[in-house]
């Protein structure tokens, strides 16, 4: 018999047990990397998600909301063409002041001690945070833009709304006003009907108050103020550019300084948020159209006025005379309809007269920026666009009769009815 070399088969049982752990490392090391990979998957993912959801993240009810109160109440915000024509505005204007209620009239024959007339009434000092006074004479007399506020009655029947208190958000008519002198605390006197909703008596001491403008009192847009000027007191041509998105804080100023709260509301260029639908009188038939926020009148009168243009360059001229966005400015912009595109307003594919240099700049038609000898919108030359004596086609951003080549038709009766404005709010 042959004896068994047990040394050899020890050898090969610990080569197994060797094999074996090293096949178990590798496939934890394995199982690792796997699991890293799929965690690492989730959280790219999840951080683009997270990206993507902060980028998006606005709800279309807030933009909606947000749309609204600028047609109310107006924005300061420079993108929005709505700017200087809200609703508010066109009532009351930009005159609206802040008051700080210090001290109020009491009657003290009661008891406890209330407020006059059995409650009826609500006199109070205040100090007007943006009354350009003071009124103390000698030394210091008053400008000459707070002279009608020293007028007895001069608030008497402005709008004035509590910010805070127990009136909060309440709002009345001042009923007498006067100004005070000599008085380091107050600078008004305001009387207005007790509120009827509060049946305590709060205290009212150093609550906030606005006033607001006189209703439709102001002259419109682009009064000339300037006493040296030929048409000191009128209105300049800067009323027929309406679109102020582009404007810093000094230009929008000037443009509305006159108030917008004019004396009269028509769908016209004071009145940008207005529209009109105009039927034949006979047949009472719809002919025409005119959306809010664009004015086909303001178009023809400034290309028919084209020759005579000198203070503006004619795209930025555009810019202020139209408050849809247009082709030359967003040339991936169609807003859906072609009737306003710019094929249907270059009927020869150029801008002004083909082959022509018409005003005059150096360039003629367009500038092949890329070299590849298509032309592109951006690469064209829209300062002759419009350009006296061109094929250009004007007469697609106005109706004709029964025409209405705008962009939405919001009552479904199968005729556009509005055109798209740029409120600015971020691309989403």
């Amino acid at each position: 018999m042959t004896g068994i070399n047990t040394r050899n088969i020890r050898r090969r049982q610990e080569r197994g047990v060797i094999l074996l752990a090293i096949i178990s490392l590798l496939t934890m090391f394995m199982l690792i990397g796997i699991t890293f990979v799929v965690v690492s998957g989730h959280f790219k993912r999840a951080a683009i998600t997270n990206s993507q959801a902060r980028q998006l993240g606005v709800p279309p009810q807030k933009h909606l909301d947000n749309a609204m109160y600028q047609l109310l109440r107006d924005t300061d915000f420079s993108g929005s063409v709505v700017r200087g024509h809200s609703l508010l505005q066109d009532k009351y204007g930009h005159f609206s002041m802040r008051a700080r209620i210090s001290q109020v009239t009491l009657d003290t024959t009661t008891t406890p001690t209330s407020y006059p007339a059995d409650k009826q009434i609500l006199e109070m000092q205040v100090y007007l945070r943006d009354l350009p006074l003071p009124i103390t004479g000698g030394a210091n007399p008053p400008n000459q833009a707070s002279l009608p506020l020293l007028n007895l009655g001069a608030l008497n029947g402005r709008v004035i709304t509590f910010l805070d208190g127990a009136a909060k958000d309440i709002s009345g008519r001042i009923l007498k006003s006067a100004p005070l002198s000599n008085n380091s605390n107050a600078n008004y006197t305001l009387r207005i009907l007790f509120p009827k909703s509060i049946s305590t008596t709060p205290n009212f001491r150093n609550k906030i108050l606005i006033i607001n403008g006189r209703d439709f009192s102001g002259t419109g847009f682009g009064l000339v103020s300037n006493t040296t000027a030929t048409r000191y007191g009128q209105l300049s041509t800067a009323a027929l550019l309406p679109n102020r998105s582009t404007d810093n804080t000094l230009q929008f100023s000037n443009f509305r300084q006159g108030g917008a709260n004019e004396g009269y509301d028509v769908p016209d260029y004071q009145n940008m948020a207005l529209a009109a639908q105009l039927s034949n009188p006979t047949t009472r038939q719809l002919q025409y159209v005119i959306p809010s926020f664009h004015r086909p009148a303001l178009i023809n009168y400034w290309i028919n006025s084209r020759s005579v243009l000198a203070t503006m360059n004619w795209k930025q001229k555009l810019q202020h005379i139209l408050l849809r966005p247009m082709p030359w400015d967003h040339p991936n912009f169609t807003g859906g309809n072609s009737r306003m595109s710019l094929p249907a307003i270059l009927v020869d594919g150029y801008p002004g007269t083909a082959g022509n240099d018409d005003d005059g700049n150096g360039t003629i038609d367009y500038t092949d920026l890329n070299g590849d000898g298509i032309m592109q919108a951006n690469e064209m030359d829209f300062e002759e666009l419009f350009y006296p004596g061109s094929n250009d086609n004007f007469s697609a951003l106005i109706p004709a009769m029964g025409n209405f080549p705008w962009d939405i038709d919001n009552d479904g009766d199968g005729r556009p009815d509005s055109v798209w404005v740029d409120m600015g709010f971020p691309i989403q």
